[in-house]
């Protein structure tokens, strides 16, 4: 089940695209006579044949100056040749600089690469050259630099190939490199593996130039297979294929596909990609539905406009919220109906052994890890690094001597806004905030199992802390109530980069006292989970703070007026709006 039908991923990553572009320092480009060039008119009519647009270009400092050149990189197919710059043929500095630019790009990038070279050397210069392999300082690379210069018993060089494959980690050399650093280690003590990236790096240096060796991303670890029979490269935001030029322009795709096959994408990864190919078909026909409303758009301009310049940042997410959410429920449709081919005929009883299948997850994992992590996506949602306190929020602070205590807020919304209830204590207060918050107790990983069989209970959450699944139980097993604290938050309750700052009370010298602690954000519930937790709390009477926008009677109508005024300028009149005096 979790190999996927070369159909499915060609539905996936083929079928969207749309426009293909060639690169070859060789190549004619606009201005010049394409057939001159029976290559190029061969790969420019494969690409009419599938309904593609198709660009040419053999100018390789344009290619790899994306900030001036952004035309060039929208494309959804990337044909390149490994060498691109004729002056030096034998040297792929500038293709592997194009594919580094492309790994950091904010798109996902699709690359073949069409080369006169033996496909496994290419595929090894281009998994180095996007991160493969260790990192060495600077310091330490001149030191072994000059013991490789001065020659070393028991050093290769050049390195036998195996070992280079192994280095950059393709699939298959594993054994390989565990080997080699045993027989140097002995040769070399300490300096074993970071002699082995030296070795490794002065045969790539013989490849291409110190800028492209200089600028290897470092906060990524390619995949690669190299001896596939289509070897390929594959990062988070880049797949690259080698194909030989001796293949037939032909059967580039096809040969693009065998390449995606031997990957073994997950079925959740080629879920993503089509769904993002599906969302954007929806966004088209979502946005003509949406820009025909003017009414509508005055309603949410004035909406925004009606906000205190300080929260309309809010009120722009709340805007965006909406209408992705709407966006999302056109684009679910198409998803969907491609997510059950992959999924198939799963009877419930065989969920867990078929979600291990489609997940490739290893032996060595446990199935209670997976059913935490089910209980996990289920009851918390993204996390944002910059925020206000909200319920569902999980925070922890540090009491000294290792001791840790976990909150969830269990404050409504309504009583978070700032300067709500001035009139009463909490207006006093100043930029401190008063946040109820319930305790939670930390189980100990012992007990993991027997709380996930008590999941339909509700009285627990399921998160990751320090890397390691953990349950918090919220509502005290007998009593049925959460344990409630209340805290003074600074600034009012704002928090940066998941931290922020406030006060306990404890005891201390038999009187209650403020104690200064800083808090950490670790979590943030789904809002029916958080609304679960307020309940327990018994705050479930608390009023909803809904965000109704109040008609001003006549004592404000010129800056109603105003306000509207302002809504209907910033969108075009489609059709007849109402006027301010209507409205």
């Amino acid at each position: 089940m979790a190999e996927l039908h070369r159909d499915l991923l060609a539905e996936a990553y083929l079928e969207p695209i749309r426009f293909a572009l060639l690169v070859d320092d060789e190549f004619p480009t606009y201005g010049q006579p394409v057939d001159a060039n029976a290559r190029v008119r061969t790969m420019v009519d494969l690409c009419r044949a599938r309904g593609w647009l198709c660009d040419v270009e053999s100018n390789v400092h344009k290619i790899i100056d994306i900030e001036n050149n952004k035309h060039l990189h929208q494309s959804d197919l990337l044909i390149v040749d490994f060498h691109l710059e004729s002056a030096r043929p034998e040297d792929c500095t500038a293709a592997i600089q194009l594919l580094q630019k492309l790994a950091i790009s904010p798109h996902f990038n699709l690359v073949l690469i069409y080369t006169s070279d033996e496909p496994t050397s290419v595929a090894l210069s281009v998994a180095y050259g996007l991160g493969s392999g260790e990192f060495i300082s600077a310091d330490l690379e001149e030191q072994l630099s000059d013991k490789l210069d001065e020659g070393i018993e028991g050093i290769e060089l050049p390195p036998d190939i195996k070992l280079i494959k192994a280095m950059v980690g393709s699939r298959g050399y594993e054994g390989t490199l565990a080997d080699a650093q045993k027989a140097y280690g002995k040769v070399l003590n300490k300096l074993g593996k970071p002699m082995l990236s030296m070795v490794a790096k002065r045969h790539f240096e013989n490849r291409m130039r110190a800028e492209a060796i200089a600028s290897r991303p470092t906060d990524v670890s390619p995949s690669c297979d190299v001896d596939s029979d289509v070897p390929w490269i594959s990062t988070p935001n880049l797949f690259v294929a080698v194909v030989s030029k001796d293949e037939l322009p032909e059967v580039l795709i096809e040969r693009l596909c065998d390449g995606l096959a031997a990957s073994r994408p997950t079925p959740l990864q080629a879920m993503v990609v089509q769904a993002r190919a599906a969302l954007e078909k929806a966004g088209s026909k979502h946005d003509r539905s949406v820009l025909r409303q003017s009414l509508t758009q005055a309603g949410w301009f004035l909406n925004l406009l009606s906000a205190a310049p300080g929260e309309r940042a809010g009120r722009m997410n709340e805007l965006y919220s909406h209408l992705f959410s709407s966006l999302a429920a056109e684009m679910q449709a198409a998803a969907g109906a491609f997510g059950n081919k992959i999924i198939g005929d799963v009877a419930p009883a065989d969920a867990l052994s078929a979600a291990r299948d489609l997940s490739r997850l290893g032996e060595e994992v446990g199935n209670e890890a997976v059913y935490h992590a089910a209980n996990e996506f289920l009851c918390s949602g993204p996390l944002e690094t910059d925020g206000r306190l909200a319920p569902g929020l999980v925070f922890k602070a540090s009491l000294g001597r290792g001791a840790e205590q976990f909150w969830v807020c269990t404050t409504p919304s309504c009583d978070l806004v700032p300067g709500q209830n001035e009139g009463g204590w909490d207006g006093q207060l100043g930029e401190f905030k008063a946040v109820y918050a319930a305790r939670l107790a930390r189980l100990p990983a012992r007990d993991l199992e027997e709380r996930l069989r008590q999941a339909t209970n509700g009285r627990h959450i399921y998160l990751t802390v320090d890397g390691k699944p953990t349950a918090f139980e919220v509502a005290d097993e007998t009593k049925r109530q959460a344990k409630l604290e209340v805290l003074f938050v600074n600034d009012q309750g704002r928090y940066a980069s998941g931290k922020f700052q406030g006060m306990l009370i404890r005891q201390e010298g038999g009187k209650p006292t403020f104690k200064e602690v800083g808090f950490e954000v670790i979590a943030k519930l789904r809002p029916g989970y958080a609304a679960k937790f307020l309940m327990d709390a018994g705050v479930q009477k608390a009023r909803i703070g809904l965000n109704w926008l109040r008609m001003p009677g006549t004592d404000s109508t010129a800056s109603a007026a105003a306000a509207v005024e302002q809504a209907v300028d910033l969108i075009p009149q489609a059709q007849p709006l109402p006027t301010v005096d209507q409205v």
